[in-house]
């Protein structure tokens, strides 16, 4: 069997593993004394998904020739986020407008904005998921006046009421959770990942 991460070949040997599964955990262990996420795994060729999750884990590793791995550093997810929410970006300067686009019509410029923001948010989210591995880590972390869970539950909870009032075209509302809502959180959480990329 043959143990592959980033394409880079390991050199390891079997000891008590029987199944594929047990490859993943001691992979997920790794990586997590290492700082680093599992974003990917390939059984055979075979992309694993949640589908098919346990009948690829079930596979003796016996019957395996191959696993593949793909992973990337904690930090490197925050210096994501960085691109993502660089100081005096596009995406701030749209939230700053968002409310004037609105109330003069420019819902074409609006809609821009709003789907950049729901792009954004599932990156936001996968990065919060992650980090969710190592809860020692960030436990005592504050982003803007909050803790680490406050904040993110705090940005849950004001998404969908961001993105029900454009499809309701409550423009009154929205314009005001853009300006006081999401984009104060945006700035605190770009603050926060520029500091955790050459931290983390």
């Amino acid at each position: 069997m043959r143990l592959l991460l980033n394409e880079e070949e390991l050199d390891f040997t079997l000891e008590n593993e029987k199944v594929s599964l047990d490859i993943y955990n001691a992979m997920v262990e790794l990586s997590r004394k290492n700082e680093a996420v599992i974003t990917g795994i390939t059984i055979d060729g075979e992309v694993l998904t949640q589908e098919n999750f346990q009948s690829l884990m079930s596979k003796s590793v016996e019957d395996v020739e191959v696993m593949e791995f793909s992973s990337v550093l904690l930090s490197g997810l925050f210096d994501l986020l960085t691109e993502m929410l660089p100081e005096g970006g596009e995406i701030f300067s749209g939230l700053e407008s968002l409310s004037a686009q609105l109330q003069t019509g420019k819902v074409k410029e609006s809609s821009k904005t709003i789907q950049e923001i729901a792009n954004l948010m599932e990156i936001v989210i996968y990065v919060f998921n992650c980090c969710g591995n190592f809860p020692e880590k960030f436990i005592s972390e504050k982003i803007g006046d909050q803790d680490f869970k406050e904040f993110f539950n705090g940005f849950m909870a004001v998404l969908p009421e961001f993105l029900d009032s454009f499809e309701n075209k409550d423009y009154v509302l929205l314009g005001d959770l853009a300006e006081y809502e999401i984009l104060p959180r945006l700035k605190a959480l770009s603050a926060f990942a520029s500091k955790m990329g050459g931290k983390a």
